[in-house]
């Protein structure tokens, strides 16, 4: 993050995706182990089409610095399935992925979310963190199962654990903002 003058910290910028953020995305996917990184094309749809459902964080220079990609399962309006949370090294420890997660659910169009859902390697402690504190910040439970065993993969790669967050109600009151 860019100083102004010394002690003065610009704090990153929560955005809406667009197309001209995918490039950065998938550059810091791409520097993120053990986050899997998908084509170009596919950060430029999520960008686009699932905007609405998606964020990014953006440096005083317009540089992403984290983002998290999500939409709502097909048939289930009621649950955000959280497909990537990244955080750039330069910008760990600030509470950055907890505040991107926030901003998906306090979204105007978010009210209608009663449930959130991910996948987290066994591997990835600081995103099972992120979601457990989601849960115990808004008081409710995360329930976890295995989504993907290892075995489905092709190549070297862990079990998918699904981390299921809710249930939300307009109500459900933040307990402690990190």
């Amino acid at each position: 993050m860019k100083s102004l003058s010394p002690g003065t910290v610009v704090a990153p910028l929560i955005l809406r995706p667009a197309p001209e953020h995918a490039a950065g995305l998938v550059a810091l996917i791409r520097r993120s182990p053990p986050l899997d990184a998908n084509s170009d094309y596919c950060y430029l749809l999520l960008c686009s089409h699932f905007a609405a459902t998606s964020a990014v964080a953006v440096d005083a220079n317009g540089a992403v610095i984290g983002g998290v990609t999500a939409y709502n399962p097909p048939g289930r309006p009621d649950t955000l399935f959280v497909w990537q949370l990244v955080v750039d090294v330069s910008a760990r420890g600030l509470g950055l992925a907890g505040k991107l997660v926030d901003e998906l659910l306090s979204r105007p169009g978010a009210q209608h979310i009663r449930w959130m859902e991910t996948t987290v390697n066994p591997s990835n402690a600081a995103s099972d963190r992120v979601f457990t504190r989601l849960a115990a910040q808004r008081a409710v439970p995360v329930e976890r199962s295995t989504l993907f065993p290892a075995s489905v993969f092709t190549g070297e790669h862990e079990a998918e654990i699904m981390l299921r967050v809710g249930p939300f109600s307009p109500s459900t009151p933040v307990t402690n903002e990190d």
